[in-house]
């Protein structure tokens, strides 16, 4: 347990966080300039909440989904990636991991209950790239979640796969140009013509290949 202590210098109040031992070493957090004792002693309970959760800001050891990813989304993706892709992140949480899964604490969160909700999401039709990506996000955060966090012990998303029977990105139609169609049936009258030649061996060759009667 933090103890958090404050004291006067000069005009100004300091706050003085023991936050316990880090790799066999007392860590002390001392800061001032603050302008009043009360000012001090609650910078200082962030701080110490700050050291504990890396830098998300939760004090409670209980939180939901929804809530954690708000708080991950805010104070440790947007300082990691592009604008563009921290806006594909918000999109596929808000539309495809809170619904479902957002009243959970995280600490109730099991490999089971997110296998449920990878299927409920092959279910809707989701393509294999998508339900990768959203699983791919779900796994960074909570992975934040077990180090530096340490909300949780372990990552249940590890042991999640995406089902095979989710459908394949669609493959793009490729057009035909109107004179394929002609060459094709020239080509197959020369393939005829070669295999009723009565000579031996007969064999002719089309772009590199050669066809022997």
């Amino acid at each position: 347990m933090a103890t958090i202590r404050t004291r006067k210098r000069g005009r100004t109040y300091s706050y003085i966080c023991e936050a316990g031992q880090v790799n066999g070493k007392r860590k002390t957090v001392e800061k001032g300039g603050f302008r009043t004792k009360e000012d001090a002693y609650n910078a200082g309970v962030e701080a110490y909440a700050d050291f504990k959760h890396g830098n998300i800001g939760i004090i409670s050891d209980h939180i939901t989904l929804k809530d954690y990813m708000d708080n991950w989304l805010h104070g440790v993706a947007a300082v990691n990636v592009r604008a563009a892709t921290l806006s594909q992140y918000q999109k596929m949480i808000k539309y495809h991991v809170t619904p479902l899964l957002g009243d959970i604490d995280i600490q109730d969160l099991t490999p089971a209950a997110l296998d449920g909700w990878m299927r409920q999401l092959t279910r809707k039709g989701l393509a294999q790239k998508s339900l990768k990506l959203i699983l791919a996000i779900l796994r960074q955060a909570l992975n934040y979640a077990v180090y530096p966090s340490n909300l949780i012990q372990s990552n249940p998303a590890l042991y999640i796969k995406v089902p095979r029977t989710a459908p394949r990105d669609l493959v793009k139609r490729r057009i035909i140009a109107p004179h394929r169609p002609m060459n094709l049936r020239r080509l197959w009258k020369l393939f005829q013509r070669a295999m009723s030649c009565t000579s031996l061996p007969c064999s002719f060759t089309i772009r590199g290949c050669v066809w022997l009667k």
